[in-house]
C-alpha cells in the first residue's frame, strides 16, 4: 500500500559511478504495522546497462539506515526514567508499551537515582521476542536495551525515532 512507503523528504547524490550512492531524508516512522522508518539513510543504487541506457536494478540496491549513536541510548533511558519518577507520562512514542503496563504507575514518586548501562543489542532482552512479534525481525537490527539499576532492576529498550533514542519498553523490579 502507497499510505505504508516512505516519505522522503530530500536527498543528496554523493557519487555516480560505479554506482550512485545519495543519503536521503526520510519522514521517520516507528509503529506495529510499519515498523521502523529511520530519518537518514545512505541508498547505493545499482545500475544495469540496458536498450542502450541504464535502469536501476532495486534488487541489487544496497539500503543502509543511519541511527542516532548507540551511546546516546543510555541519557535518553535515565530521561524517560526521570520523567517517569516526576509522573509524567508523557513519551516521544505513540504505540503500545511493550512490558507491564502497571510500570508506569509504580515508577511514579519512586524514590532513588537510576544509572544506566551501555547499549546492548536486542538480544540481551529477556523479553525480547515481544519486541520482534511488535516490529517485525527487523528490530533486532535497531533495537537496543540499557539496563537501569538503582531502587530497582529494569531493562529498558529503546527505538531509534529520528534523531533520538525512545523508549518503547521495560520489564524488572522495584524496591518496595
Amino acid at each position: 500500500m502507497h499510505s505504508q512507503l516512505p516519505s522522503y523528504t530530500s536527498y543528496r547524490v554523493d557519487a555516480t559511478a560505479p554506482q550512485v550512492a545519495t543519503t536521503v531524508a526520510i519522514q521517520p516512522v516507528l509503529d506495529e504495522v510499519v515498523g521502523l522508518v529511520p530519518s537518514e539513510a545512505r541508498i547505493t543504487w545499482s545500475t544495469v546497462q540496458e536498450d542502450g541506457g541504464y535502469r536501476i536494478s532495486l534488487n541489487a540496491s544496497r539500503f543502509d539506515p543511519v541511527f542516532p549513536p548507540d551511546a546516546d541510548a543510555p541519557s535518553a533511558v535515565l530521561a524517560w526514567m526521570q520523567r517517569q519518577q516526576a509522573c509524567d507520562h508523557r513519551t516521544e512514542y505513540a504505540g503500545s508499551f511493550i512490558g507491564p503496563t502497571s510500570l508506569s504507575d509504580r515508577l511514579c514518586k519512586l524514590r532513588g537515582t537510576f544509572s544506566a548501562s551501555d547499549a546492548k543489542p536486542l538480544d540481551a532482552y529477556a523479553n525480547s521476542t515481544a519486541v520482534v512479534t511488535a516490529f517485525g525481525p527487523e528490530a533486532t537490527t535497531w533495537a537496543r536495551v540499557v539496563t537501569l539499576t538503582g531502587p530497582g532492576h529494569l531493562e529498558v529498550v529503546a527505538a531509534p525515532l529520528g534523531k533520538h533514542w525512545v523508549v518503547i519498553g521495560a520489564t524488572g523490579s522495584l524496591s518496595a
